[in-house]
């Protein structure tokens, strides 16, 4: 504590424009928090972050090739949503490549952590029920909502995962979802 307050004294004295007059270190241990408190730092420390590459072409084309009815599916739906119809196929390959991003994404999370990926999993088929009961009542622009309101659910359930993995694994399944439900988009 000492030092640290020798060290805040010697900064204050150069006239720093970014040291503020009364700038001062402080030192937090264990003993600062509460145990709820220090328990979700803790938590927050041991991130789970998977290193999930790019899917390759071959990746991308094995689900395109593999089932045609999925990208006709994403074509008839993204159809009313893209407003220029000739940059339809750059968005049915984006989807695809979103798609298969988030399975490699939720593969490697069974490898690192099986109950926070049994969590993901969970959440996402209780959205997408909710998703098929509602889908005729579905008013507006409610991918993007649902997109954010996913991934916060993820993040809610694992809060140590790598919020860039929530968000790919949200944007996966609203892809997925896209190809395989009955969502009416208009």
């Amino acid at each position: 504590m000492e030092h640290a307050a020798k060290k805040a004294a010697e900064f204050r004295t150069k006239k720093l424009p970014y040291v503020d007059d009364d700038f001062q270190i402080i030192i937090e241990d264990r003993e600062t928090f509460d145990a709820d408190t220090w328990n979700y730092r803790m938590l927050l420390r041991r991130r789970i972050r998977p290193v999930v590459p790019e899917p390759t072409d071959d990746e991308v084309a094995v689900v395109s090739d593999g089932d045609q009815t999925l990208a006709d599916n994403l074509r008839t739906k993204m159809l009313k949503r893209v407003s220029d119809p000739s940059e339809l196929e750059d968005v049915v390959d984006d989807l695809l490549r979103v798609f298969v991003h988030s399975e490699n994404a939720k593969d490697a999370l069974r490898s690192m952590a099986p109950d926070a990926y049994e969590d993901v999993v969970r959440l996402i088929s209780e959205r997408l029920r909710r998703l098929r009961l509602g889908s005729r009542r579905l008013v507006g622009d409610p991918l993007d909502a649902e997109i954010e309101s996913l991934k916060t659910a993820i993040l809610a359930a694992v809060p140590n995962l790598d919020p860039g993995t929530a968000d790919t694994i949200a944007l996966g399944a609203v892809s997925d979802w896209l190809m395989r439900c009955p969502l009416k988009l208009d």
